[in-house]
């Protein structure tokens, strides 16, 4: 396309990929997705996916590796709602992003991957060590607690352990995500020490609300009678 303008060019391209000539499309896409604003990069990412199936994962894939932040991000949304086994690796990867934005952004991917069965079967949980090691060891707070939740999610027993760690851990933020985390883990052993959790913050009421919720999901025989007198009880 002999326009200077990108802007113009991509007015071309839309019409190129409503025309249904989708190889030019992909070719003047992909030479955008190498342009300087990362603004016009984004909406090449964004027109590439109404071309066919096939054509899609490159620009996936160059939109995972791009410098900017935003289009890493919009990249891993495609990537989510694709549920293809074949960007698997890549969104793993994306876990460790020095992004938080970015690293969220992939946890959750995986948080919808473990919550929907179907999805992604094959490989999925293989981001548990990835997860697992952002717990408990990133220094980025935010970063951390989504990589909590997800593991939450994951409802797999290898969490476990992780999540009841986190439990004593000296920031608000990443004990409240331990203590949700363990409600949607269906393991018992985790009701004792969510009861000492609960029983140390006499005042602190917030923690001792998802506590007590976290108890009554995995305990679903655990009465209101009972959850009364836990809620009463004094040290």
């Amino acid at each position: 396309i002999k326009l200077s303008r990108a802007e113009d060019r991509l007015l071309v391209i839309r019409w190129l990929v409503k025309q249904g000539l989708h190889s030019l499309a992909e070719n003047e896409l992909l030479l955008l997705m190498r342009h300087g604003d990362y603004r016009l990069r984004r909406q090449a990412l964004h027109i590439s996916q109404n071309l066919p199936s096939p054509m899609r994962l490159s620009f996936i894939q160059n939109g995972l590796d791009d410098a900017h932040a935003d289009i890493q991000v919009a990249a891993i949304d495609y990537a989510t709602t694709k549920e293809d086994e074949r960007y698997i690796r890549w969104l793993i990867k994306k876990i460790g992003s020095q992004y938080p934005a970015v690293s969220c952004r992939a946890s959750r991917g995986f948080t919808h991957f473990f919550d929907e069965e179907e999805a992604m079967v094959v490989h999925k949980y293989l981001a548990l060590n990835p997860l697992i090691k952002h717990a408990l060891s990133e220094n980025n707070e935010k970063k951390r607690a989504c990589a909590i939740r997800a593991l939450g999610h994951s409802e797999h027993y290898r969490a476990l352990l992780t999540l009841i760690h986190l439990l004593s851990h000296d920031s608000h933020r990443i004990e409240l995500a331990a203590i949700d985390g363990l409600g949607l883990i269906n393991e018992k052993q985790a009701i004792g020490p969510l009861r000492s959790v609960f029983l140390s913050h006499n005042e602190n009421p917030t923690t001792r609300l998802h506590s007590l919720i976290s108890i009554k999901r995995m305990h679903t025989n655990y009465d209101n009678g009972s959850l009364n007198n836990l809620a009463y009880r004094q040290n």
